[in-house]
Parts: C-alpha cells; sequence; structure tokens
C-alpha cells in the first residue's frame, strides 16, 4: 500500500507544480506581448523572429520531455546575437 501512496503523492505534486509553473509561462508570455508596443519599444524583425523562435523551440523542448522523459538537456536562456541588433 506504501507504494500505492507514494505514487498517488506523486501525481499530486505533479499537478500542483504544473499548474503553478505553468500558469507563470503564460504570464510571462503575456509580458512579451507588451515588447510589441512600437511607441515603447524598438526592435527589427529579425528580433522578433528570434524571440518567437526561442520560445517555440522551448515549447517543442517540453514538450518531447512530457511524451518521452529524457535525461537533462542544455541549461534555458535566451540572448540576442550581436548582428540582431
Amino acid at each position: 500500500m506504501a507504494k500505492a501512496a507514494r505514487a498517488q503523492a506523486k501525481k499530486t505534486q505533479f499537478v500542483k507544480i504544473a499548474q503553478k509553473r505553468t500558469t507563470k509561462a503564460i504570464k510571462s508570455v503575456s509580458l512579451l506581448e507588451n515588447l510589441a508596443n512600437r511607441g515603447s519599444y524598438s526592435y527589427n524583425d529579425k528580433q522578433a523572429a528570434r524571440i518567437v523562435a526561442a520560445l517555440q523551440n522551448a515549447v517543442e523542448r517540453v514538450a518531447q520531455k512530457l511524451s518521452a522523459p529524457a535525461a537533462k538537456g542544455e541549461a534555458a536562456g535566451f540572448q540576442f546575437e550581436a548582428d540582431d541588433e
């Protein structure tokens, strides 16, 4: 029975953490939408495309890991290249 209780605790923990982290990620993406305000910010199409590509790659990595768990991958992060500016 202890094994079943541990399995249930893991499921409960997953749901709790997944809801918090997913909500936080959605809010962060929403904040990126504010960057589209050309009255407040100046950017070029290449910079915008790099942001979108970085987000798409991150979502694809999450989807792959959730469908087939693998070893730890590269560290997450984002930075513009010098030629993007």
